[in-house]
């Protein structure tokens, strides 16, 4: 009997301790659970600070720096909770071992006494109702601030990500800057190059400036493909980038985005067109500036310590950098521009081959003339051998015969000094001005002696109610048709000249022309100087 009764307790017994190992087992599991998952959270992190500092000693920045210091923050949190959850684990497993000693205790004093003749009922485990509130486990104070940061990890990873797209996109941009810079340059080298053709002073320079404005124009536009080749591609990159972190985080850009780009082109195009040289370089810093502020809103949002130097930047956001006039062309005539040069053989042998010199409709060309024949000499060496060499018919029936092409006076100063080292005796220089010869030009280029020989006259009028009429400037053209109209004030008073005159009489039968059909102006000959 008393061995069955000590079966009885045996059995009894060994299911209460089954039962506790049950409850402790789970707690266990739950801890070491937590453990586990923490130190997978710890790994991660230190991997992002890994990558963090390596970012950070290539190209140092405050917005990396502030990423390493959170992280941190939170390395050193999961570390102190992973301690806690180790010192429970190691608690709770003392407990237990505590536990195992008193009930072998038990067991052995009950096989020496003397148990009533009772069937024993095992005390019933206390439970409670338990809810599926109650069935989760609970956390203390400092585990359950670990489990709500382990709720940003997302943001985290998502404020690194966004940090690390900002800094790769600012290095796009800044090597698309220094083509824009590049561009700058040639623009202003082909302003330079614009400057010192009209400065030119001789053929070699005219044409050393006019090439170096061309090779800086295509040297321009080479660049400007680049800058706008890349920078399709980098706004592209940046829409896709940052609509994707709005997406991610519940902001809605993407509806707006597109419609706000179609409006900012066609304001720009109504604005600028025909203001800059190219409008698609011009528009590119409008629509960088258009992702600056789209990275903005995302800043406030996933990394605030970046807002402030974003505004900054994007209060001082240049945006004349690519807005350059249209480069005027350099005006050359119509006529091919060449210098006096000297050939061992001539081009033509005889004075009637010679090209008729060609003048262009508009604009100023320059030429010398070195000879003029009623009939012309049958060969050309009387020349010697100059070149490019034409004939000009003029009204009296005589046949000029002209050196060189030139824009402008200054550049056939050389030439004229040339050309009498040479043996021409009397070389001149003649210009036309929009298809007319100008008989009452000066030559500028020739030093001019204190005497003269011949004294020059001009015909001013005054008196005239605004522009002349059309009659009187008819009888101008009829009686001097190569003489220039030139207009100027006096004290208030506008007065028109007309030429100048070699010839008083001349001067004066103008004079008389245009008396007799307006006798209301004031018409005067003036002598103004000696040639």
């Amino acid at each position: 009997m008393v061995g069955i009764k000590r079966i009885i307790l045996t059995i009894t017994l060994a299911v209460a301790t089954c039962v506790q190992l049950v409850a402790q087992s789970n707690s266990e599991s739950f801890a070491e659970r937590q453990c586990k998952q923490l130190r997978i959270r710890q790994e991660n992190v230190n991997k992002q600070l890994t990558e963090l500092h390596k970012a950070h000693a290539a190209t140092p920045s405050d917005s990396i720096s502030v990423a390493i210091y959170e992280l941190n923050k939170q390395s050193i949190a999961i570390g102190n909770a992973i301690n806690r959850l180790s010192a429970q684990i190691e608690a709770e497993k003392n407990a237990k071992m505590q536990e195992e000693i008193p009930l072998q205790d038990s067991i052995d004093i009950a096989a020496d006494v003397d148990v009533p003749a009772v069937t024993p009922q095992p005390e019933p485990i206390a439970t409670s109702p338990t809810t599926e509130e109650d069935s989760t486990p609970t956390l203390d104070g400092d585990l359950q601030d670990e489990v709500t940061e382990n709720k940003q990890t997302i943001s985290d990873n998502l404020k690194s990500l966004f940090t690390t797209s900002s800094r790769r996109y600012a290095l796009i941009e800044s090597e698309i800057n220094a083509l824009v810079d590049e561009y700058a340059s040639t623009y202003e080298s082909a302003l330079a190059s614009l400057d010192g053709y009209a400065k030119s002073t001789n053929m070699k320079q005219l044409d050393g400036h006019y090439k170096a404005y061309l090779e800086a124009i295509a040297r321009g536009e080479k660049i400007a493909q680049e800058i706008i080749s890349r920078g399709e591609r980098l706004l592209e990159s940046k829409k896709n980038s940052y609509l994707g972190f709005a997406d991610s985080i519940g902001m809605d850009m993407r509806s707006s985005y597109e419609s706000d780009i179609e409006a900012l082109e066609d304001m720009l195009y109504g604005k600028m067109e025909g203001k800059c040289s190219n409008m698609e370089l011009a528009i590119y810093p409008h629509k960088l500036h258009h992702t600056l502020k789209m990275e903005i809103n995302l800043a406030e949002q996933i990394s605030p310590e970046r807002v402030d130097s974003l505004k900054t930047l994007a209060e001082n956001y240049d945006f004349t950098t690519t807005l350059f006039a249209p480069l005027a062309q350099p005006k050359r005539s119509d006529a091919k521009f060449a210098g006096v040069s000297v050939q061992k053989k001539a081009k033509h042998g005889a004075v009637s081959a010679l090209p008729q010199l060609k003048i262009p409709a508009s604009g100023e060309l320059y030429s010398i003339t070195v000879a003029n024949y009623a009939s012309l000499p049958p060969s050309t060496k009387v020349f010697r051998n100059v070149t490019p060499l034409y004939r000009d018919r003029r009204e009296d029936g005589r046949t000029y015969i002209c050196v060189g092409l030139y824009p402008t006076a200054l550049s056939a100063q050389d030439d004229l000094e040339y050309l009498r080292k040479l043996g021409f005796k009397q070389p001149e220089l003649v210009m036309w001005r929009d298809g007319i010869r100008r008989d009452d030009y000066v030559d500028r280029t020739k030093s001019q002696p204190t005497t003269s020989k011949i004294s020059m006259y001009r015909v001013e009028i005054s008196g005239a109610a605004g522009a002349l009429s059309d009659e009187v400037v008819a009888t101008i053209q009829n009686n001097a048709p190569r003489k220039e109209i030139s207009k100027f004030t006096n004290d208030g008073t506008t007065i028109y000249t007309v030429g100048i005159f070699t010839k008083e009489s001349e001067a004066h039968i103008l004079a008389s022309a245009i008396g007799s059909i307006a006798p209301e102006l004031t018409i005067t000959v003036n002598q103004i100087g000696k040639k």
